[in-house]
């Protein structure tokens, strides 16, 4: 392993020079100079699965997968935050996170490269900034799974109705662009399922398909009014963290859609344990103001050996926790001990439960209302009647 090591350190790095920096800045053929690169300023989603946004299009456009829809704008606003965003007739939701504080665009510096054509590592600088670009472009998807979530709660809280969470997504899969029209146009390849999705729904498909790809619709009201709790969320204070913890209940419902129950509470007390340490460190800081609370007594309250089940107790007990919130927290935390130590799949009831405890700690710690529906997914296993052949041939007539 040394020697492995050692080798690796012999290969020359690339340099950069003060005298060289206007060649970073321009095309170039010459193999020795690697250019400056810069990152996304705008990257979305295209929602899956797939809606409208406003009104939706005449049949014959819909039925045809007119690719002009694609880019006509439903509504387009700026976030308290300073992100642009545009909201595309489609289902694409589009986000200028070029100047967003916490994951703004980056510049990988360009450099020389010793020896064209050999093996060579980057400098440390560029090898710097493009690890920081990917845990930017992690945060940015984060962000926008939890404005799936965003867009849930609207739909819920001002239409009464749930059909769900768009699929999750990765920062591998969401558009990119420098701006917002060369976002619409994004493409990266066969790992680009969401331009691949995107592709499938807007563009025109055969004749006898075009039932099972229906989709519903979404008025601009609810759109706005999830930009609204977005805009919340990014505003927090250490907003990075509650963008993480809202993404970690999002997928717990996705998780829930899925059948993976075990997977759905661990995800979901793990937000849970998270907030309430939070308004344990807040009641904490409340109260050392009385000059009750010494160092060494905040150490011992606030250390590992303080348990999550002791501080639900504690707040419960001191009024900073409403009983019945105090309750969903403690069934989501048997529930995810229960799978935890003993493999026991949670019920339907006490996941609602954990979603539940959630959606009350988020509210009690950050004031922001979140709703985290629980919807069942699709069968994931097709069945047919009895009587069809073994082969399948009687599979036409099979619905008559």
């Amino acid at each position: 392993m040394l020697r492995g090591k050692w080798r690796v350190e012999r290969v020359a790095r690339g340099y950069r020079r003060a005298e060289d920096k206007h060649l970073f800045k321009q095309a170039t053929d010459d193999p020795s100079i690697q250019p400056d690169r810069v990152t996304a300023r705008v990257e979305g989603y295209f929602r899956a699965p797939a809606i409208w946004i406003g009104d939706r299009p005449d049949d014959p456009s819909a039925s045809s997968r007119n690719p002009g829809l694609r880019n006509t704008e439903a509504l387009a606003r700026q976030l308290r935050t300073g992100i642009e965003t545009r909201v595309m007739q489609d289902g694409t939701f589009l986000f200028d996170f070029g100047s967003w504080s916490l994951a703004p665009q980056v510049v990988i510096p360009g450099y020389r490269v010793p020896s064209p054509g050999a093996m060579h590592r980057p400098p440390v600088e560029t090898e710097n900034a493009s690890s920081l670009s990917e845990r930017y472009a992690l945060l940015r998807a984060q962000a926008m799974n939890a404005h799936q979530s965003c867009l849930a709660t609207s739909e819920w809280l001002l239409r009464g109705t749930s059909h769900g969470v768009g699929l999750p997504l990765t920062a591998a899969d969401t558009l990119k662009g420098m701006n917002f029209v060369d976002c619409l146009r994004y493409g990266d390849g066969s790992r680009d399922i969401r331009s691949i999705y995107r592709d499938t729904w807007n563009h025109p498909v055969p004749a006898g398909t075009d039932g099972a790809l229906q989709r519903r619709t979404l008025d601009v009201e609810v759109v706005h009014h999830s930009l609204d709790t977005f805009d919340d969320v990014l505003a927090a204070d250490n907003a990075a963290s509650l963008i993480q913890m809202v993404e970690a209940v999002y997928l717990a419902t996705c998780r829930y859609t899925e059948g993976r129950f075990g997977e759905a509470i661990t995800l979901a007390w793990g937000a849970c344990e998270q907030l309430l340490s939070k308004l344990w460190d807040s009641f904490l800081t409340e109260t050392q103001a009385s000059g009750r609370l010494t160092r060494q007594r905040r150490s011992r309250l606030a250390g590992r050996d303080f348990t999550a089940s002791m501080k639900s107790e504690a707040l419960e007990l001191g009024s900073c926790l409403r009983y019945d919130l105090y309750r969903e927290v403690d069934t989501a935390r048997k529930a995810r001990n229960q799978w935890a130590h003993e493999m026991t799949e949670p019920s339907v009831a006490q996941l609602a439960g954990a979603m539940a405890a959630a959606e009350g700690l988020f509210e009690e710690v950050y004031g922001i209302q979140l709703r985290f529906p629980l919807n069942a997914g699709s069968p994931g296993v097709p069945a047919w009647n009895v009587w069809i052949a073994k082969d399948g041939s009687d599979r036409e007539n099979s619905d008559r």
